[in-house]
């Protein structure tokens, strides 16, 4: 509860920072551009900001710097990252050891009137070393900006896998992912619709929903069919880009019934046995494993009991930080 009411006590004054810069912001320029430009480290602040600006949101330039996958202890900003601080009315920051960068970013900031938000600083004493919940123990987990060696990759078993599971598709299609769609495309200099496009034909999927206990795989289609079948595994592809370096790891498991698809592969952006799978991406069918590989789809399935809100921010951020950071990521 302490925590808590810190939290409302830092976005309080926060708040009324934006809104006053908002406030004594000019209007838009000849060009139709916004005076006004905030820029965020991570998708809380990002879209704790776009809820305070309210219907004034689409007259400001709302930037998040770390995209979803990104581990915030690793991360270092770009040439362009740099530019957009340099440049923005307001920069929100989390602080503390992952934030030791910020200070040399702002050195040659190009605009003197730039507010600048500390999170925790803005805290202040009230910040205490948060206790250890579900799902920030340490572990190891896969990311797309790691070197994956053939040495590195072990075999897995399907129970990793295990549970209920839904494709977040129909999530996509009415509207619940906008905002993931919204930040993907100004991050491309796309629009949109055409991220979003991309993404309704990656992630289409014959199946709804996926049901995994022990080596049984129940598939329930969108017409509300369900088949079930025993499966084994049938060890894993590595699937490569052009220069020959490895991408990502399909494990595969292969069944002998007629009744459901003959082979799978799973990919949890993990190369080796996990505790927990946060999500994965699925691919089935009866031909054979390569060419499931060769598939250009990518179906994305989430935990069942994740609501529409869970899974937004699942897409917007990887929280696997560490200590009093995690009162931002944990809003």
């Amino acid at each position: 509860m302490k925590k808590f009411i810190a939290i409302v006590i830092a976005l309080v004054m926060v708040a009324g920072i934006v809104a006053l810069t908002a406030c004594n912001s000019k209007t838009e320029n000849k060009q139709g551009e916004s005076s006004l430009k905030i820029v965020t480290t991570i998708f809380p602040e990002y879209d704790w900001v776009r809820e305070v600006l309210g219907d004034k949101a689409d007259s400001a330039q709302l930037t998040m710097l770390l995209d979803n996958g990104v581990d915030l202890h690793s991360y270092q900003p770009t040439v362009d990252d740099i530019a957009k601080i340099s440049n923005c009315d307001v920069f929100i920051y989390v602080g503390g050891e992952s934030d030791g960068w910020v200070g040399d970013a702002l050195k040659n900031a190009n605009n003197p009137n730039m507010k600048v938000i500390n999170l925790l600083e803005v805290l202040g004493d009230k910040v205490k070393q948060e206790e250890m919940v579900e799902g920030m123990q340490e572990e190891e987990h896969e990311h797309e900006h790691e070197e994956i060696k053939e040495a590195d990759i072990k075999d897995r078993s399907l129970s990793e896998f295990k549970g209920d599971w839904k494709s977040i598709y129909p999530n996509l299609i009415n509207g619940d992912l906008d905002k993931y769609c919204e930040h993907k495309a100004e991050e491309k200099g796309e629009t949109k619709e055409k991220i979003k496009d991309d993404l309704t034909a990656k992630w289409k999927c014959e199946a709804s929903k996926i049901s995994i206990i022990g080596n049984l795989i129940s598939f329930t289609y969108s017409n509300g069919k369900v088949v079930s079948a025993e499966y084994k595994y049938a060890g894993y592809t590595a699937v490569k880009n052009d220069d020959g370096s490895i991408k990502g790891v399909r494990y595969q498991f292969e069944t002998d019934s007629k009744d459901a698809p003959k082979y799978v592969q799973f990919n949890d952006h993990g190369h080796e046995p996990a505790e927990k799978v946060e999500h994965f991406h699925i691919y089935f069918g009866n031909e054979s494993f390569d060419a499931l590989t060769k598939s250009k789809t990518n179906p994305f399935f989430a935990p069942e009991a994740l609501n529409a809100e869970e899974i937004l921010e699942q897409l917007m951020h990887h929280s696997h930080e560490e200590k009093d950071e995690h009162v931002w990521l944990s809003l």
